[in-house]
């Protein structure tokens, strides 16, 4: 993806996502040094979760992550990154940048988003600098809800 960075927020707030978490940290590449962003949205309504990072400008990644019931399996999903149907009906994914604006439509008009997931799913909110050392991703994760806004919170259940 190649999306400018300012124009995926505007998309984002257009399609209903608060911030819900925000941190800018420095990247070094080769001594080119850059301040970058990492941002986790949340969408109360759809019960939707949006981590996305930044570099240099444009979208470096962005994971969409939420649930839906359905009573089979759901056609489009193969089109996810990764996702889950549970005996019960509910349908856990994961979208990356590259098919998330028109796969959201898509699923938005043919599917009910649960608005408090019934499901705990993994959250990857770990920026690539996070990576360079040993790291724990929960740890990092844990970390960044403590700071998140309470509907985050919420929406994955761990209020």
């Amino acid at each position: 993806m190649n999306k400018k960075w300012q124009d995926f927020i505007n998309w984002a707030t257009v399609e209903g996502f608060k911030i819900g978490y925000t941190n800018n940290f420095e990247y070094n590449l080769l001594g080119a040094k850059s301040l970058e962003e990492e941002i986790i949205f949340f969408n109360e309504e759809k019960g939707l979760i949006l981590y996305a990072t930044s570099f240099r400008g444009v979208v470096n990644s962005a994971s969409l992550y939420g649930e839906f019931h359905s009573e089979s399996y759901p056609e489009l999903a193969f089109q996810f990154r990764t996702s889950e149907w549970k005996d019960d009906g509910t349908f856990i994914f994961e979208l990356d940048a590259t098919s998330m604006q028109w796969l959201l439509r898509m699923i938005s008009d043919q599917y009910v988003f649960s608005k408090k997931w019934k499901h705990k799913k993994f959250l990857w909110f770990v920026n690539y600098v996070e990576t360079k050392e040993e790291y724990d991703p929960e740890q990092i994760n844990n970390k960044k809800l403590m700071f998140a806004a309470p509907e985050v919170r919420r929406i994955i259940g761990v209020a």
